[in-house]
């Protein structure tokens, strides 16, 4: 019983440090921080490795435990190949890129699904050619029949009237607010 609210008190802290990350992104921040922010499609998604591991004990039973931490690129599981239709900053405009995400079984995460259209705010993996999307699942904003949905990072959003947006609507403004920013 101890050891169930050990592991209960540990899971409730890691949740409580790892929310700040997800709770949203400050524009400015943000496009500061993205080493790539685009208008993407998911091509590929492919599980990369196991999310638990699995050991045989002496006496027949089986342990399973959780591998890494949310901020631990093993605890990551899929990779997901994405073409870029339209870059708005960083990368080289068009061509494909990896993501890293989760598979969805735990929070913060964030998912990428085959044949999928997202804006999104990337930053680069260390030490690797992958992409992590920012602040988890606030970083990514998906698209659905020509309108991004909740982007929230609009000037003077109402949830819910602003719900689904135009794409226009939201290059126009991630392109001016870009521009703005890197202009001295």
């Amino acid at each position: 019983m101890k050891n169930i609210a050990l592991q209960l008190i540990l899971c409730m802290v890691a949740i409580h440090a790892s929310w700040g990350m997800a709770v949203g992104l400050v524009l400015p921040d943000a496009i500061k921080r993205a080493d790539l922010i685009a208008h993407i499609r998911i091509d590929d998604d492919l599980e990369i490795s196991p999310r638990f591991k699995r050991t045989s004990n002496a006496d027949g039973g089986v342990t399973i435990a959780l591998l890494g931490g949310s901020d631990d690129p093993e605890a990551y599981t899929r990779i997901a190949t994405a073409s870029i239709v339209h870059t708005f900053k960083g990368g080289e405009g068009t061509g494909t890129i990896k993501i890293r995400h989760t598979n969805g079984f735990t929070c913060p995460n964030v998912i990428y699904q085959a044949g999928e259209e997202y804006i999104v705010f990337l930053r680069k993996e260390p030490d690797s050619d992958h992409y992590l999307t920012m602040n988890h699942y606030a970083g990514q904003f998906k698209m659905e029949d020509g309108q991004v949905i909740a982007f929230y990072l609009i000037n003077n959003y109402k949830h819910p009237d602003d719900l689904r947006l135009p794409y226009g609507r939201v290059s126009t403004f991630l392109k001016e607010s870009i521009k703005e920013q890197e202009s001295p």
